[in-house]
């Protein structure tokens, strides 16, 4: 294969990946029929099921993902065309720092989320009365961060391609 047909090949799969605003959806409590969050206990602590993982097939392509290996394939692609483009590499070292600070803000900010879940799962199930609107408030500035970093991603992979296509037309 030649440099830009190899080149144009790593760039397909680059734009193959999505960035999508779920709000961390995953991490939401499950609850049952009576509107009861579902939950296990052990002699000190209370462990609540959580609704499901988005598909594995949807998984793999979507970036931010903290419950798969996309980043970590995405990161090689750009590994891949930083050999191929080895004249680039101060700009893909910058795009890979970029990226992987994204990525641990928001596998910070999952664990987060996780936490808020369980801590208003342990208010429905341990409050008859009183309000929870200092959590719920809390989980509306979770969603905002979410979105504001999934922005974020999806301008660095739209950077990233921009980047690519002016190499292949400029270069090639």
């Amino acid at each position: 294969m030649s440099p830009v047909e190899n080149i144009s090949s790593l760039l397909e799969k680059i734009q193959a990946f999505q960035v999508v605003k779920c709000n961390m959806h995953h991490e939401r409590v499950a609850f049952d029929s009576h509107k009861k969050p579902i939950y296990r206990q052990t002699d000190k602590d209370i462990f609540f099921d959580r609704v499901s993982l988005c598909d594995v097939k949807h998984r793999k392509l979507r970036l931010g993902c903290a419950h798969s290996s996309v980043n970590m394939n995405f990161i090689r692609l750009l590994e891949a065309l930083e050999q191929e483009l080895p004249q680039q590499s101060q700009q893909f070292l910058v795009f890979k720092k970029t990226f992987n600070d994204l990525i641990y803000k928001i596998y910070a900010l999952d664990h987060k989320k996780g936490q808020l879940e369980h801590d208003l799962a342990l208010f429905k199930l341990t409050s008859s009365t009183g309000s929870n609107e200092q959590l719920k408030t809390v989980s509306k500035t979770l969603k905002a961060e979410h979105e504001m970093l999934m922005d974020q991603l999806l301008v660095i992979k739209s950077d990233i391609e921009l980047f690519i296509k002016t190499i292949l037309n400029n270069t090639y």
